[in-house]
């Protein structure tokens, strides 16, 4: 009985390390894409001042995807315990508290991005349905894969909450605010 316990113990700890990574791969894909929009940003600003010509949808551009790169690394900054919380408190608290910290926090996770996730589903459908986009005449910039990461990676970050929350009570809260939860 006890191989079956660490077994599944074994695999829940594989589930988590697997999430980690696999959000680790939105984490890099948003970091290039952020550099894209900075390169964008420069030309844009080096056309206006040199050619006075701004690049055509850059506005446009920067609005609908820097919301979108920036919900790509939701999950991870979750996962590696990269969101705000109050150290002093925390740091200052013995293990039962930090436990009881780290369970309101996941849960918390949990219900503010699961209800991100499933008020996003609906806006999501119609602009995938209907097409949607943004901008005029030379640059249309459609909306919904925008849509798209909003609901998948807050869906996937009130898991990353859920997998801390069942870490935190597997192994305990860590030590220290700075600590990512293994």
């Amino acid at each position: 009985m006890s191989g079956d316990i660490a077994a599944s113990g074994g695999a829940v700890d594989a589930a988590h390390r697997g999430l980690e990574s696999f959000t680790r791969l939105f984490h890099i894909v948003s970091v290039f894409g952020l550099l894209a929009i900075a390169l964008l940003v420069c030309a844009d600003v080096l056309s206006r001042g040199l050619f006075n010509q701004p690049v055509p949808g850059t506005a446009e551009m920067v609005a609908n995807t820097l919301v979108g790169l920036v919900f790509l690394q939701l999950p991870f900054a979750v996962l590696s315990n990269g969101m705000i919380r109050a150290t002093v408190v925390y740091d200052a608290a013995n293990d039962r508290g930090r436990l009881a910290i780290e369970t309101v926090t996941c849960l918390l996770g949990i219900g503010i991005c699961g209800a991100i996730a499933y008020g996003g589903w609906g806006p999501m459908l119609e602009a995938i349905e209907i097409g949607a986009y943004e901008g005029e005449g030379a640059l249309r910039v459609p909306v919904w894969p925008v849509r798209i990461i909003l609901v998948t990676m807050s869906a996937l970050a009130a898991l990353a909450y859920f997998a801390m929350l069942i870490n935190a009570w597997r192994h305990g809260a860590p030590k220290d605010s700075s600590a990512a939860v293994e």
